[in-house]
This record gives structure tokens, sequence and C-alpha cells, in this order.
């Protein structure tokens, strides 16, 4: 197994990002190259699906212990110490074996090449009533497989679930499993399950009868809802993975694939539902270092530390306006090209962003969601309220030229300024209003 990896070290196309990525016909040569180096010719493909498996899981602990230093919890692997400890299969101890194992005399051994290479494939079985064991814990921990559980969605709980299953799986079965060993055993009960249903497909089709070919599937049918392959209910179609099947559904009726459970929202792709959902739950990744501030991404704790940086890259050329944002920057753009993206249905008025038009539809419906935290008045959009917050300050920034008169809301000094038989728009700012913190 490690002349494996060293083989694919040696290959740095494969994996250095910094060099030009190879093509498929480059990989597959690639890839070929390395098995020949181990003298595996003829097992290309295993070769190819262990260390993209290996790697991915790799990736996914360098991330978690990123989330680990950057919220600066101390961080433990999760599943390996090192390269050992993924890279070879060990057979399942139990604890009296594990401390029988210990206190025995070590043994240097030769092991054969042949017996080397077979532990790429090599399993050790667990016993049924172990998997009947392992099925009610998993079934208990929905975000491990029920991609409707919102907790699903993010690898840093995914992580503390499976730490926590096996940890109740080791004490109930006797066993010693490493994470590595639980994931593998899960793996199979998924096969299992996605064998049985490939099945049953069959035997709809054929109209025969339909039995169980595993002696304990009853405990592991739940999670059929999300093994391939799955099956249309409009037209019967077999798709091979989940995202086909979204994707096919979608076909249907015209939404898009994903969908948040908690606002309605559709997207595209999975990753963005998963942002999308760290956003409605506030499970932050990242921080900022300056002023602590959590963020979902990297990628908005990038944009964040702009405002300490004072950095706006998006330029625009018509006004010589900067801007922060893309975002910004684009809505900026279709205000100069009389571009709104939105109309409201009522009565037609043209909004550049969907939350301008949703709070003018709060207006057509009477809604006032947005609520004053010191009188709890309610107001249709957030710039009303935030006018009204200004009577609860103390500081009055308003200021009228003529008589000094301060006024905590720039209405109350167009209101003033009537008094003095004059408007704000029939002088110019200099003239009358000056806008100045107040005096101590």
């Amino acid at each position: 197994m490690q002349e494996i990896f060293s083989s694919f070290a040696q290959h740095q196309n494969l994996w250095d990002i910094k060099l030009k990525k190879p093509s498929t016909k480059e990989r597959e040569k690639l890839f070929q190259n390395i098995a020949s180096d181990v003298g595996m010719p003829d097992e290309i493909e295993s070769i190819r699906k262990l260390i993209i498996k290996l790697r991915y899981k790799l990736q996914t602990e360098l991330v978690r212990r990123k989330i680990y230093e950057s919220n600066g919890r101390e961080y433990l692997p999760a599943w390996y110490t090192d390269l050992k400890v993924f890279l070879k299969q060990r057979p399942y101890r139990t604890k009296e074996n594990k401390l029988l194992q210990q206190q025995q005399p070590k043994v240097k051994r030769k092991v054969k090449a042949e017996e080397e290479n077979n532990d790429i494939l090599s399993t050790a079985a667990l016993a049924d009533i172990h998997y009947i064991t392992l099925a009610d814990l998993y079934k208990k921990v929905s975000c491990l497989w029920d991609e409707n559980d919102i907790m699903y969605r993010f690898s840093n709980r995914r992580s503390e679930a499976l730490e926590n299953l096996l940890k109740d799986f080791n004490s109930k079965s006797g066993l010693c499993l490493s994470q590595f060993d639980l994931e593998c055993e899960i793996s199979k009960l998924r096969k299992i399950c996605s064998n049985e249903k490939k099945f049953k497909i069959r035997c709809k089709q054929n109209k025969t009868l339909y039995k169980s070919q595993c002696p304990f599937y009853k405990s592991i049918e739940f999670i059929e809802v999300n093994v391939a392959p799955f099956e249309c209910s409009l037209c019967e179609e077999i798709l091979p993975s989940l995202a086909q099947y979204r994707t096919h559904l979608s076909s249907h009726n015209g939404s898009l694939p994903y969908k948040c459970s908690i606002c309605g929202r559709e997207f595209k792709q999975t990753n963005n539902l998963t942002v999308h959902l760290r956003r409605h739950t506030k499970e932050y990744l990242y921080k900022c270092q300056v002023c602590e501030k959590p963020c979902v991404t990297s990628g908005d704790l990038g944009i964040h530390m702009r405002t300490h940086t004072g950095d706006k890259p998006f330029f625009c050329d018509v006004c010589g306006k900067r801007f922060q944002t893309s975002s910004l920057f684009s809505i900026h753009m279709r205000r100069h090209e009389n571009r709104p993206r939105f109309h409201c249905e009522l009565c037609d008025k043209p909004f550049y962003t969907s939350s301008t038009l949703k709070e003018h539809m709060n207006q057509h419906l009477k809604i006032r969601d947005k609520i004053c935290n010191v009188c709890s008045k309610g107001f249709s959009t957030r710039k009303h309220l935030r006018q009204h917050k200004l009577i609860h300050s103390t500081e009055k920034k308003y200021s009228c030229k003529i008589c000094a008169k301060r006024f905590a809301q720039h209405a109350g000094l167009s209101i003033h300024m009537k008094s003095h038989g004059t408007t704000l728009s029939s002088l110019t700012d200099l003239q009358c209003v000056e806008i100045q913190p107040n005096k101590k």
C-alpha cells in the first residue's frame, strides 16, 4: 500500500496544483505507470479508486484541522495518527484481545508480496449481530445518512457525529474499531442496501416476487432513501446517482435540483445550498482575527477583510466609484444602464435587488417584520427602521445653520426649515445644514 503512495508522490502532475493539470489520457497513462511500479498492472482501476478515496479523506481531515485551529480549538486527528492507520486495513480486535496482544512479545516475520497486495482489498467482516447493532445506532444519527437533515450537509457536524457513533458502537459491541474501520463497515451496509434496491427493481421489472437476500435487511432498509439506484416515480427512469436523480426530477417540474427546507430558495449546486444553510443556522467555519466576526466560507472572510484593509478592487469606469464586492459593482452598473432585474407584480415598480423588492411587497401586504428592539414598533423596510431608531438615539447630528437647533432625524430638520420660510431643497447644504456630531 505504501508503495502505491510512494509511486503516486513521484507523479506530481496528479496532485500538485502548481503544475499543469494533465488531460484525461495523460492521467490514464500516469495511473498505468503507478500500477506498473507496484507490480500490479492489471489493477489500475482499483488503485485509482483507492488513491482518490484516500486523498478525499485526507483533504477532509485537513479542512477539519483548519476549522479547529481557526476557532482556537485543540485539533486531534479523527481517524489517523500516521499514514499506516488508514492505508492498511487491520483485523478487528476485541478489547480483551487488544490487551493480550500488547502483553505478547513482538515477533518479526517476512511478509510475501502477494500478501501485501491482498491488503488493498482485504476486509474483516463483522458478525450479523454486530451489523444489526451498527445499523440501529446509525439510524439514530440521521445527519450521517439523511440529506433532509440540515446537519447532513455540514462536514464538521458529520465528523463529530461519526466520532460519537464510533464510541457508542465500540462500547455496545465490545470491539475496538478505528474510525476508518467504522467508515468501511458503514460503506458495506450502504452497498448491501444498494444491491437490494437493484434486486427490487429487477423483480419489479420482471414481475417476480421479491425476497430479501440479506438476513438483516430490515435493520438497514432505512438507508434506501439515500443510496443508488433511484427510480423516478413519474416516468420510472432509473438514475445511477442522487445528483442525477435530483436533476432529472427538476426536468419534470422546472425547479432547481436543491431546495432550502427553511426558506424554500432553490439552487443548481449542492455546495451553494450547503453555504446557504450554514448562514441560516449560523454554522460559521471561519473567524476574522481582527474583529472576530464569524464567516461561513473562506471567500466570505476574504471579502470581509476588505473592510479592514479598505481594498475596493471593483472600479466603475462611468462614475469612478469603487466597490468591495462584485455583486455590489454589478448592481451599481445596472443602475447606470437602467436594467432592473425585478419588477413588482402588483404595481410594476422596478427594483435592482430582490431584497428591496421583498421590502416593497411588505408595504403592499402591510407586513411589518422589521422590529425596533427598543419600543417593538414594526416597519416594512430596513430604511424606515433605521430612520425610526434615530428617535431613540441621544445623538442629534442634523443641525439648522440658521438657528442652530438640532434634530435626530433628517425629516425633523426638513419640517423645521419650513418655520424659517424655506426648505432644504431650496438651499444648498452649506447655506442651511450642517451634519456634525453632538458637542460634548
